[in-house]
């Protein structure tokens, strides 16, 4: 048998708009990462708007960054993005809401 690769799909960056809605004043409660792709690219994003990770962290102290599992959490983290939750059930993106759910509650039973 010979293997043969497919390209089945592109990861193309949305360019700096992506970023925009975030980088305003408004309280965000999480953002969820799917992928180390999107990691780059909202990293990418909030470059082109003049802010680092760091920055984006400081004017939004209460976010939880998440993400869907493991292996995204790695990557992110080799880029520089501290994980506060990783789904540890990642065949359906309702791992992940019910990851941020557990932490939301235990972060309210602690306050």
């Amino acid at each position: 048998w010979d293997a043969v690769r497919l390209n089945a799909y592109v990861t193309k960056w949305a360019g700096p708009d992506c970023a925009q809605i975030l980088s305003g004043t408004r309280e965000i409660d999480a953002i969820v990462f799917t992928s180390t792709s999107e990691v780059q690219g909202f990293l990418k994003s909030l470059c082109a708007l003049g802010v680092d990770w760091k920055m984006f962290r400081n004017r939004h102290p209460m976010l939880l960054t998440a993400a869907h599992g493991p292996v995204t959490a790695s990557g992110a983290q080799q880029l520089g993005v501290q994980i506060d939750v990783v789904s540890k059930q990642f065949h359906s993106f309702g791992g992940i809401v019910d990851a941020l759910a557990l932490s939301w509650d235990s972060l309210n039973k602690k306050s």
